[in-house]
């Protein structure tokens, strides 16, 4: 607790409490032993409420804000899905690769064409137009109604399209097919 210190070093708050203490104790000395008594009880309160108030604690922690909330990443629309899936499926076709995009179109399509007709189809509609030079998005459309196909999720893009024989707008309707994947259900060059 208390203890003998040097008298020129400054011990700020402990010194002063110990200060009192010492003090308490030497009027308990002087005085009668009753109200030596209570002069020491008040002390001693004295003192409990002075190292209280002197008492050093630990700063309070802050606790850090909380992590703000992911954003959520948006969501892409079935146009931009369809899209996606369109891509891959056109560049089978501009290869010549009829035969694999009959194998990647919707199950729908399946049921319609086969493979071989399918084959016959495409290579009558875009072999004479020759290679293709480009091909711009002119539209893209989500209907769950398309006049002639059953009650489905579809998406119409309808692309402006340069070959090296012609021009032609190619429209492309994809279905959320049974998989639950954007498949191509109709190809057609006008």
């Amino acid at each position: 607790m208390c203890q003998a210190r040097n008298p020129r070093e400054d011990h700020g708050a402990e010194d002063t409490t110990c200060q009192l203490l010492l003090a308490s104790l030497r009027a308990c000395r002087e005085s009668s032993y009753v109200v030596g008594m209570r002069l020491s009880l008040l002390s001693m309160a004295a003192f409990l409420i002075v190292a209280g108030a002197c008492a050093r604690r630990p700063p309070a922690t802050v606790a850090p804000p909380p992590a703000p909330a992911p954003i959520a990443a948006p969501v892409p629309t079935p146009e931009a899905l369809a899209l996606r899936a369109a891509e891959p499926w056109l560049r089978l076709v501009d290869n010549g690769q009829y035969l694999e995009s009959w194998d990647d179109a919707a199950t729908a399509f399946k049921a319609a064409i086969t493979r071989d007709a399918w084959q016959s189809a495409v290579s009558a509609a875009v072999g004479p137009l020759g290679k293709l030079k480009s091909r711009n998005l002119g539209s893209s459309q989500y209907t769950e109604n398309l006049p002639g196909a059953p009650a489905g999720k579809y998406v119409v893009l309808q692309y402006n399209s340069a070959f090296t024989e012609g021009s032609a707008v190619e429209t492309v309707v994809l279905v959320l097919d049974t998989d639950r994947s954007w498949r191509v259900s109709g190809y057609f060059v006008q």
